[in-house]
């Protein structure tokens, strides 16, 4: 079993969020901000999500599966659902690989052995010398060291946006702006719909829409997108 815990990088806030994966997955509850996710059950996934759209800053569950190998995870994360300005949500999927454990070994013990008994002697006493007296050395002086600078941010370049976020049927109905594909996206009425996202980013462990790492990096808020909660 393994702990699944949701933060928001930096501290902030979020306001719900929904992890699914196989129907072998087992998901376990661990918080009182989390639940089944009847949604995913209903189309054959295991799934655990939020209980209510208050803020949250940390969210800790576990998961567990009896077999080996590996498992993708699909993790959607809201910050904001706001019918009139927009909602603010982040979509990630990762791969995780479950592995058996190895077994316990015993160390080995040595067999006892009797330690030879040396014989007696004189120890012989040196003749009393005079002890050398060192030299005065001036202390090193360490070299000045320089700081690195950071590197300019940068401009982010104008794309063309235009598909983003529309339903489509096909990678082809993606094409405006290189790196989204036709997707499958939870709707808020918990159905499901294609519609144009960007490609799955694996390996990662935070989502932010400040720093510009992870799912949410450099991603426009657009208004009327799916969600998965309040």
């Amino acid at each position: 079993e393994l702990p699944l815990v949701l933060e928001r990088t930096g501290g902030g806030a979020f306001r719900g969020f929904l992890v699914s994966a196989d129907e072998d997955v087992v998901f376990t509850v661990g918080s009182s901000d989390s639940q089944d996710a009847a949604v995913c059950t209903a189309v054959g996934l295991a799934g655990v999500t939020h209980t209510g759209n208050s803020d949250k800053t940390s969210v800790e569950n576990s998961v567990a599966f009896s077999g080996t190998g590996s498992k993708q995870f699909d993790i959607t994360v809201v910050i904001t659902n706001n019918s009139v300005e927009g909602s603010e949500y982040y979509f990630s999927q990762y791969m995780v690989t479950f592995e058996d454990a190895p077994e316990p070994t015993d160390a080995p013990v040595p067999a006892p052995t009797d330690a030879p008994v040396p014989a007696p002697t004189d120890a012989p006493v040196p003749a009393p010398t005079d002890a050398p007296v060192p030299a005065p050395t001036d202390p090193p002086v360490p070299a000045p060291t320089s700081f690195p600078t950071e590197s300019p941010v940068p401009p982010v370049p104008d794309v063309d946006s235009s598909c983003f976020n529309a339903e489509c049927s096909t990678n082809d109905d993606c094409a405006c702006r290189p790196g989204l594909t036709c997707r499958r996206t939870w709707e808020p009425d918990g159905s499901f719909t294609f519609r144009c996202k960007a490609a799955s980013k694996t390996n990662k462990t935070r989502l932010s829409s400040t720093e510009g790492i992870g799912g949410a990096g450099n991603r426009p808020t657009k208004s009327g997108s799916g969600d998965t909660g309040p």
